[in-house]
């Protein structure tokens, strides 16, 4: 991981570790000590990477914590060579679908329990600091 590239996200920190043989990423969102929010990114293949378990505390809602910690997936994705980003949400909860569209998610598949695939391509398979030079 390239802590260059990540350096503008000064209050999220990461943890690698290899979870059932993928490499995963638990991304923390810290201020001070407390946790403001986290993800947890999986690459499963090398043409997607998928998060889950995006929390944001309550306190910390409406201020670009969830967004921080997705547009740092989105580097770490980007530095691994991934082509997408993705998710799994409930077609029930419509706030998160409202969210990830608005960060340029799309639906691209609906599983038989009624969850939904969402989907992002990443621009470039460059990291945000190589495409700046």
């Amino acid at each position: 991981m390239s802590t260059h590239s990540l350096a503008q996200y000064c209050g999220i920190r990461t943890l690698d570790a290899l979870i059932d043989g993928n490499p995963s990423t638990l991304l923390v969102y810290l201020l001070g000590e407390t946790l403001v929010g986290k993800v947890k990114l999986e690459r499963t293949n090398r043409a997607v990477a998928n998060f889950y378990s995006l929390f944001v505390n309550a306190d910390f809602r409406r201020q670009r914590v969830a967004t921080s910690l997705l547009e740092a997936c989105e580097v770490l994705a980007c530095e691994a060579g991934c082509e997408a980003i993705a998710c799994e949400v409930k077609k029930t909860n419509t706030d998160a679908l409202l969210f990830y569209r608005r960060l340029g998610f799309v639906v691209c598949f609906e599983f038989n329990d009624g969850s939904l695939l969402v989907t992002k391509g990443l621009a470039s398979t460059q990291p945000i600091a190589e495409e700046a030079k």
